[in-house]
């Protein structure tokens, strides 16, 4: 997966489980991490995590321009996290690579 600096992100989320049936997700908390490969180091963002329709599991996450600007270039992992009481499980994990962004040229 590829994104760019300073460009606005969004991700949409949709779970289910082993058998294709959506888990619902209305009482969970999503988190979000950007781990920078090279550097060995965790980028703190600011995103706005939605779920828009819970019971079926779909989840939207917005993370605006000014949080994605100063990222490090090159592949980072990101990665996603739901938090369901005391349960705690990593619901999506890829590479990510942070391109410098074109605007302006």
């Amino acid at each position: 997966m590829k994104r760019y600096q300073g460009d606005d992100w969004k991700f949409n989320i949709a779970l289910k489980d082993t058998s294709g049936v959506a888990i619902d997700i209305t009482s969970d908390t999503i988190t979000f991490d950007l781990v920078n490969l090279l550097k060995d180091t965790a980028s703190t963002i600011t995103a706005t995590f939605t779920i828009t329709d819970g019971p079926n599991g779909l989840a939207e996450v917005e993370i605006p321009s000014a949080s994605t600007e100063s990222l490090s270039l090159g592949i980072n992992v990101i990665s996603f996290t739901r938090l369901s009481g005391t349960f705690t499980q990593v619901i999506y994990q890829n590479d990510l690579n942070v391109k410098k962004s074109a605007k302006g040229l």
